[in-house]
């Protein structure tokens, strides 16, 4: 993950390698890399941290801040924490895709 993670970040784009390119990179993951591109590396750090936009505060199964409402279910989190981190890959939602949105990724 750690190197998906950097390669969807475009963190070797300058080597011209195809095979670690962020625009060639593909990954045996549940959602494509470009998907990943997208809500990460826009919902994500454009957004960082901001209630209701950044996916990756909580994934939307986590309460991970004071700012989101406390509800009782929250007790039952350590549980899910389990379930996420064997899970992770399938257990994460994902941001609509840029070409439903009408925008353009800033990859």
């Amino acid at each position: 993950m750690e190197l998906a993670h950097n390669i969807g970040h475009g963190q070797w784009d300058w080597m011209n390698n195809p095979e670690i390119h962020s625009t060639t990179w593909e990954w045996d993951m549940a959602g494509p890399s470009a998907q990943w591109r997208y809500s990460h590396n826009y919902s994500h750090h454009v957004f960082t941290n901001v209630v209701a936009v950044d996916d990756d505060l909580g994934y939307g199964v986590l309460r991970v801040t004071p700012d989101l409402r406390w509800n009782p279910r929250n007790l039952l989190q350590p549980l899910r924490h389990l379930l996420l981190a064997a899970t992770f890959e399938w257990g994460r939602r994902e941001s609509p895709s840029p070409s439903s949105c009408g925008t353009q990724p800033a990859y």
